[in-house]
């Protein structure tokens, strides 16, 4: 017994000694918002104020914690949908119940998503609103891009995670629009 127990206090301290794992570094500052930041290579290329940026990292960060407690929600109906499925009788009707509320949960979330992003777009002055649908307009070629890129005709895209490449050898799933 004593032995097991020095064993799952090693285990515990090998565990507590790693540093933070991967993701997002916590935040020094309670009070800014932790995610997501405004990217400095978006900022070079809309300049933006910086009450600008501040209002845009407030508006993503709002809607970062409405979705976070909506994911709460949705996990814990997926518990129920799991617990209802295992039970010895099924009853649709509390199966379609929760189905029917998961539906909702992702459509809150479009609609709350739909709306954040006319409060950002309303931030923006209109030459940053040109320069933004010269982004989307460049959006819609990605598709291609990735393609073109498959099938060696132009060099590897270069991925903006960490790992460099996008595999060119892995096939690549049409966008639908």
């Amino acid at each position: 017994m004593v032995r097991l127990l020095l064993l799952a206090l090693c285990l515990a301290g090998f565990v507590f000694a790693q540093g933070p794992g991967p993701g997002p570094s916590p935040n020094p500052d309670p009070g800014a918002p932790r995610w997501p930041l405004f990217p400095p290579e978006l900022q070079r290329y809309l300049e933006p104020s910086a009450a600008q940026v501040a209002q845009i990292n407030i508006l993503n960060s709002q809607f970062m914690g409405f979705v976070a407690r909506k994911n709460v929600r949705a996990a814990q109906v997926q518990r129920e949908i799991r617990e209802w499925t295992s039970a010895e009788q099924i009853v649709p009707i509390e199966l379609g119940l929760r189905y029917a509320e998961l539906e909702q949960i992702q459509r809150e979330i479009r609609d709350e998503e739909k709306k954040t992003q006319a409060a950002v777009r309303a931030v923006l002055t209109d030459a940053q609103r040109v320069k933004l649908r010269v982004i989307e307009e460049a959006a819609k070629l990605l598709p291609l891009i990735w393609q073109a890129s498959a099938q060696r005709l132009i060099d590897p895209v270069v991925s903006p995670f960490p790992g460099g490449i996008i595999r060119a050898d892995l096939p690549i799933m049409p966008l639908v629009p």
